[in-house]
């Protein structure tokens, strides 16, 4: 038997000050960029590659999201994230 899953506005509250305690302890927790990578996605999709990575870095505590090779990648404010993720169809 897994746990109950909470779901709406105080399940995130509880997520959030799950992630501060964690933040307190100094303690990484891989598990809040992930969340919030799938919450932001949730709500925003599409969303522009430049503002998923802002969303994270300013979001997820400790967050050391970084851009390499940018002049590569072309204008990273017009392409979107569905351009490399595919969502599951159910």
């Amino acid at each position: 038997m897994g746990a109950e899953r909470s779901e709406g506005p105080s399940a995130e509250v509880s997520h959030r000050q799950a992630a501060a305690d964690l933040v307190a302890l100094k303690v990484w927790a891989a598990d809040q960029f992930a969340y919030d990578l799938v919450q932001v996605v949730a709500k925003n999709s599409p969303i522009a590659i430049t503002n998923l990575y802002r969303h994270l870095h300013e979001h997820v505590a400790g967050s050391h999201v970084q851009v390499f090779n940018e002049e590569r990648f072309g204008d990273a404010a017009a392409i979107t994230l569905d351009e490399f993720v595919v969502r599951k169809s159910r």
